[in-house]
């Protein structure tokens, strides 16, 4: 004669729960198992955890009795989603095993390629102008020139108002017998050189910047 076996579906969820589900976790979803049943929480864990499915209308039959099939189904579920997962604690590790010999050093590879040379930068801006150094110290003056005769001797002047200077000449086939500069300008006033010409009739002032000032030279006819 064949047994049959009749369990409540709110039973079997219960049984099946898992040691780790917290009630606390888990809302009303069927209309027929409010919060206050005792295995309200157990029915709803088994719900999300594909176990038990409910009759599709909202309702769960809490109450309702199974039949053996129906129980081995709810069984295989279980085993299916949840036991079959379970996994221990993790033992403890295990020695640390030894450190194998080193294995030899692989060949040199190629040498790769030279890259292509970046291309050229753009020029950078000129830098300020710096400041005007300071003039030099004065030469000391030159040893005093024989005595000559001399039949007449005159001024000549030459007016300059920017560098680099200007020079004062005397009439034609006369010498310069000295020169020299004079300003009414007032402020940094650089003279870089004053000395007779090259040919020795005229006088020479070298200026570095722009003043108006009168250059002299003294000239002689030192024709016998």
């Amino acid at each position: 004669m064949r047994r049959r076996t009749v369990i409540s579906l709110a039973v079997v969820a219960a049984m099946a729960i898992s040691p780790m589900a917290s009630a606390s976790l888990y809302a009303v979803i069927f209309d027929d198992v409010p919060d206050s049943h005792t295995f309200a929480n157990d029915i709803l864990w088994a719900k999300d955890n594909g176990i038990v499915f409910g009759y599709g209308d909202g309702n769960f039959g809490p109450e309702d009795f199974m039949t053996r099939g129906q129980l081995t189904a709810v069984l295989h579920r279980y085993d299916s989603q949840l036991a079959s997962k379970i996994v221990g604690e993790p033992g403890p590790a295990g020695p640390q095993g030894e450190r194998g010999i080193q294995g030899p050093a692989g060949p040199q590879g190629d040498q790769g390629l030279q890259g292509l040379a970046g291309p050229q930068g753009d020029q950078g801006a000129q830098g300020p102008q710096g400041d005007q150094g300071p003039a030099g110290p004065q030469g000391e003056q030159g040893p005093a020139g024989p005595a000559g005769g001399v039949d007449s001797v005159y001024t000549v002047e030459a007016a300059f108002t920017s560098a680099p200077g200007g020079t004062a000449m005397c009439l034609d086939g006369d010498v310069a017998l000295g020169g020299g500069w004079q300003t009414t300008d007032t402020g940094n006033f650089n003279v870089t050189g004053s000395y007779p010409t090259g040919d020795g009739e005229g006088w020479t002032v070298d200026l570095t910047q722009d003043k108006n000032g009168t250059i002299y030279v003294r000239c002689g006819d030192l024709t016998p």
